[in-house]
């Protein structure tokens, strides 16, 4: 018999389920009939899902099964406890082999409740985990009221009802932790930054005051050379410290090929069919840079290259040079410019390029614009906007990753762009990525940046011999 139950109860039967389970695997979540299980090992992957589909069926329940495969030394450079939280992908948490994971939620959700109470005062939320402790860095302005009793009290009284409202949230699975608040860190000690907020906050801290000030190198130890052991390994977390800065720009060499196929309108063609072939190579330069070059050729004459130089930081964003060269119907437009990405939380990424675009199109600045929500790290949907000398267009995109086990650098895209002199574009594509991370979140935030070619071009000189 299938039990088939609510999606709390369901968590519940799951989690019952793996308990006793001695497979290679470190964590699972539960969402919406989809079980996402995580390990250490590709090589363990096919065995791993077929184990837990077994035990599932043994028990009675029903769930689809993915297996997400994670690189440990990726794992122990993630600079906060709700980076790495975030890693294991999103719903229930119901199989978490050392607690940590379930440890590091709590304090993440604490953190959460105590910005909530203390509003704009909280600049950052650190963790020091052997000694179970968060400390709480104040606002200048906050800072200076701790001399007076009335206000220290309130402080004091906001941190009691979010510590209190807390445990009544989580239960069984609170634990003792104590709040340390203050203008400054303790020295001496390991820590690392609870939330993406306070990783931020302490990077700008760093550039405007490196390695001085009132955090020194409390802060530049925390966000700089600090790492996580790995769930897998561990019976806690264990916070060390680490030559590493951050992780690389380029989490390592990757190829990726498109194919698309579509409908265009244009001048020259009006309405017709339209495909086309390209192919992006992404390498690392050094820990902080990475090269990008864009290739590409299509129907309508179409043609375009591309070279990005980028620095990028996974857990911020990246700003980069890119200049491209495209021809349509022997129509050149020829670009060179600045791009910049900015994550602003796990499931968006606000991106732009600017610069100057010439050849045979008309000339001028150019602009464009884009937000990328991912509801899931293997689906992203996009929105934008594009400003060209003779033109504006928006666009709409999604992108999905099946990750299948045949195939798991494999996804299936659909974008289609409007623009005001009358033109459009519809593609649908298919992705072959050979290399990079297993997921479209960390594809686009660690491997690879956007192509920069496909752009449409006005090729009105084309269809009657001048602009």
């Amino acid at each position: 018999m299938t039990l088939l139950m609510d999606d709390d109860h369901s968590a519940v039967a799951v989690s019952a389920a793996l308990a006793g389970m001695t497979v290679p695997m470190f964590v699972a979540r539960y969402n919406a009939g989809r079980l996402t299980l995580g390990t250490l090992g590709r090589k363990n992957a096919r065995g791993l899902k077929e184990a837990v589909q077994q035990q599932l069926h043994r028990q009675g329940l029903r769930a689809s099964v993915a297996v997400v495969t994670h690189d440990p030394v990726k794992l122990r450079k993630i600079k906060s406890l709700e980076g790495l939280i975030s890693r294991t992908g999103r719903g229930t948490l119901v199989f978490d082999r050392t607690k940590a994971l379930q440890r590091s939620e709590a304090m993440v959700d604490l953190a959460a409740r105590l910005r909530a109470g203390l509003g704009s005062h909280i600049r950052g939320v650190f963790c020091q985990s052997e000694r179970r402790t968060l400390f709480v860095v104040l606002s200048p302005d906050a800072s200076s009221r701790l001399a007076d009793a009335a206000a220290r009290e309130h402080i004091r009284s906001e941190i009691a009802a979010a510590e209190a409202a807390w445990r009544e949230a989580i239960g069984s699975n609170a634990f003792d932790i104590a709040v340390r608040v203050g203008s400054d860190l303790p020295r001496g000690l390991d820590l690392i930054a609870v939330d993406r907020r306070t990783v931020r906050w302490a990077f700008f801290e760093m550039l405007r005051r490196p390695l001085t000030g009132k955090l020194g190198a409390a802060v530049v130890g925390s966000i700089v050379g600090t790492t996580i052991a790995s769930p897998a390994l561990a019976t806690d977390l264990v916070l060390t410290p680490a030559p590493e800065q951050s992780e690389p720009a380029v989490d390592e060499a990757n190829l990726s090929v498109t194919a698309l196929t579509g409908v265009a309108r244009d001048p020259v063609l009006f309405d017709h069919l339209w495909a086309g072939l390209s192919a992006k190579a992404t390498m690392p330069l050094g820990e902080r840079f990475g090269a990008q070059l864009d290739l590409g050729v299509a129907s309508d004459a179409c043609y375009g290259a591309a070279l990005h130089l980028f620095a990028r930081d996974p857990a911020m964003g990246l700003v980069g040079l890119v200049g491209s060269a495209e021809s349509q119907y022997g129509v050149t437009m020829n670009r060179i410019g600045a791009e910049v990405e900015y994550y602003l939380s796990d499931q968006f990424t606000l991106g732009a390029r600017v610069g100057y675009q010439g050849g045979g199109a008309p000339n001028g600045a150019f602009g464009r614009v884009d937000i990328k929500f991912y509801p899931d790290p293997n689906l992203a949907l996009t929105a934008g906007a594009e400003l060209q000398p003779s033109f504006a267009l928006g666009r709409l995109g999604f992108e999905w990753r099946p990750a299948a086990d045949a195939l798991p650098g494999m996804s299936i895209s659909a974008d289609a762009s409007a623009s005001s002199n009358g033109n459009y574009r519809a593609m649908f594509g298919l992705h072959f990525q050979l290399g990079g991370s297993d997921t479209i979140l960390d594809r686009d935030r660690r491997s690879d940046p956007e192509t920069a070619i496909w752009n449409q071009i006005d090729v009105r000189s084309a269809a009657y011999g001048g602009r």
